[in-house]
């Protein structure tokens, strides 16, 4: 029973109480017929009677008060959808190619939503979890076959170059299969840096301290003045645009940050064209020397062939059955294994008729326009609290309610939705047997390792944390980081950020406590993009963070995340420009200016 039912139910038989008191004393005759006085009710009969209605009074200001969470997910619904849905296990995934096929020497591409499951094992249960590529991976018959630093400018490279740098970052490449690299067709790689002692410093070498790429053999590398080197992975600008709210995209960050240690090399064609050889060095040339970097550096600090993975599939639900006894239903995805499976997100909603025949679509009534085929009617969505599931994770189940058309004909719901697989992934059994994951068709590869992850599931908020989130989202102010400066400009963002924050994320927590010092102006710039040359004012923010802060993913990779979540707040016809410094050392890095993606009607 809801504790709450006590506190309505003793705060309404005091108001009886005082009410009756009050009455008695203006209208005793009709107060004494009653059994009433100004001292209470001397008749038990008349006292039941009270604590009845007082009872009755409280079952209907619970109901009351049980419906503002209801309104207020609702509403969050329609302003920021994401918060509502629960954090599925990231990964991210190694392919090991099949030197042998002839499709590699061309470049063979997995495409971003290719399906991988779980490989079978004889000690894990029946379901198998499913995972999907969120970035594009193409193999090569190539291999990483070292990796080395040296603390040296670089010598005898051909070609020039701006400069031969301080020190040097290489990269050795060795082809497979028999094949010269003049036979490949290889214009871009893109490398991960796994998780290690030194992944932060190597990845903000890469990124930041790289003024150049030489390639070659040892001793005569040549200056590669079309070869550049972008941040890949999750920070890959398909998949920021996939993701569509800026709440997704940080929500992801702080589940898994080891997905964002992506890099990839562009411009790589004409180089790799010239040399028919077997073995090739790339040289990143660094402005910066970085000590740390030449201890234990090795082939296994950078991993060819990776891309980042999420448990989350599309299924088809079991039928609902709709007996109009009830105002809403349980969706279930298996009723064999309910507790294998979790709901994220509803696409479709079909109605049929009791002969299984198809009446029509249904749209979300909270949903506004509906651009799809014409519907029969509407339903709506309720999440329930949550639940232990398997693994003692969180996990909550999703009523649906028909609404408006002819819904007394509907007899059977066909649901179509985003799903994962909840906790499973934590019992995974990696490391055995040939491969971790299967490919659903075939495909030129041995074997699939998960070599980071995979990252805890979040579940959904608790209805009072989700009409919380609807208040704060709908009363947050992002001109705030314009309008302050200094210490000010950054309680601002700490405060707009921990907006996006799930509860009990300690580790986030201590990331917004880095944001020191945020300063912004009004600067103007030359957008990029084809066509005629536009200038727009926009705004440049200057942000300090505490690089103690952030131990084991680097302020670099944060500020690249903030340098991707400001541009969601400047509007259309502006844009953003982030520059990064340190406490410790300083100035790290300034972006290029990004066109914001904040629509102004």
């Amino acid at each position: 029973m809801d504790n709450n039912l006590l506190r309505h139910y003793e705060r309404e038989l005091q108001f009886l109480r005082e009410a009756g008191q009050e009455f008695a004393a203006d209208y005793p005759g009709i107060a004494s017929r009653l059994g009433m006085a100004e001292q209470g009710a001397p008749d038990p009969s008349v006292e039941r009677l009270l604590e009845g209605v007082a009872f009755l009074t409280a079952r209907i200001q619970l109901q009351l008060e049980a419906a503002f969470p209801q309104f207020s997910e609702n509403l969050l619904s329609l302003v920021q959808p994401e918060v509502l849905t629960p954090t599925p296990a990231f990964a991210v995934a190694q392919l090991t190619p099949d030197w042998g096929e002839g499709s590699l020497k061309e470049g063979y591409t997995l495409p971003a939503g290719e399906r991988l499951s779980e490989a079978e094992h004889a000690d894990r249960p029946i379901t198998r979890c499913e995972f999907r590529l969120l970035s594009p991976v193409t193999l090569w018959p190539i291999v990483l076959s070292a990796v080395s630093y040296v603390a040296a400018p670089l010598s005898g490279m051909v070609g020039g170059g701006e400069a031969q740098g301080v020190a040097q970052l290489r990269l050795r490449l060795c082809t497979q299969g028999g094949q010269l690299f003049s036979d490949l067709d290889m214009d871009e790689l893109s490398v991960y840096i796994p998780d290690g002692v030194h992944a932060a410093a190597l990845y903000e070498a890469m990124i930041v301290q790289c003024s150049g790429v030489a390639i070659g053999e040892v001793g005569a590398e040549r200056w590669c003045e079309g070869v550049h080197i972008h941040p890949d992975g999750m920070l890959n600008p398909a998949i920021l645009e996939d993701a569509g709210s800026d709440y997704t995209v940080l929500k992801h960050f702080f589940a898994f940050p080891q997905g964002y240690r992506f890099v990839r090399l562009v411009g790589l064609r004409e180089v790799v064209k010239s040399h028919p050889v077997d073995c090739l060095d790339i040289v990143m040339v660094l402005n910066t020397r970085v000590p740390v970097l030449s201890k234990a550096l090795n082939a296994e600090a950078i991993a060819l062939f990776c891309a980042p993975i999420a448990n989350m599939f599309h299924r088809r639900c079991d039928r609902i059955r709709i007996d109009h006894y009830s105002h809403e239903y349980p969706v279930i995805i298996d009723r064999i294994r309910r507790q294998d499976h979790l709901l994220h997100r509803v696409l479709s909603v079909r109605a049929f008729a009791a002969n299984g025949r198809e009446l029509g679509q249904l749209a979300p009534l909270y949903g506004g326009y509906w651009p799809g085929e014409r519907t029969i009617g509407e339903y709506s969505l309720r999440r329930s609290g949550l639940q232990c599931g398997q693994g003692g994770d969180a996990s909550s189940t999703v009523f649906i309610s028909v609404h408006g058309g002819n819904s007394a004909e509907i007899k059977q719901l066909g649901v179509t939705a985003v799903c994962s697989n909840g906790g499973l992934p934590l019992q995974m059994a990696l490391g055995k047997g040939n491969t971790d994951l299967v490919p659903e068709r075939p495909l030129p590869v041995r074997a699939i390792r998960i070599i980071t992850g995979p990252s805890r599931p979040l579940a959904s908020p608790e209805p009072g944390e989700r009409a919380r989130s609807a208040i704060n989202h709908l009363s947050r102010g992002y001109l705030s980081l314009a309008a302050h400066q200094g210490e000010v400009g950054a309680q601002a963002l700490r405060e707009l950020l921990a907006l996006f924050l799930m509860p009990g994320n300690q580790v986030g927590k201590r990331w917004l406590a880095g944001i020191d010092i945020l300063r912004s102006r009004t600067v103007v710039r030359r957008l990029p993009g084809p066509g005629p040359i536009v200038f727009a004012r926009g705004t440049r923010f200057e942000l300090e963070l505490d690089e103690t802060a952030y131990e084991g993913i680097g302020a670099l990779l944060f500020g690249s995340l903030l340098d991707v979540f400001l541009t969601r707040y400047a509007a259309l016809n502006s844009f953003t420009e982030l520059s990064l410094t340190s406490r410790q050392r300083g100035f790290l890095k300034l972006w290029a200016a990004r066109r914001g993606q904040c629509p102004v009607i």
